[in-house]
């Protein structure tokens, strides 16, 4: 059950993920780049 809802979470960020500008997913790309959580990027 926890990897059905994993699955479920991961293919709603690929979504969102894809609706992303080419600046935001550069903004993003950095933040994981210095280990930042999605949580503290999705601040910004």
């Amino acid at each position: 059950m926890e990897t059905e809802v994993s699955n479920r979470f991961d293919n709603f960020v690929l979504h969102m993920y894809n609706h992303l500008t080419r600046e935001q997913r550069y903004g993003i790309y950095l933040g994981l780049q210095e280990k930042k959580s999605l949580k503290a990027i999705a601040h910004h």
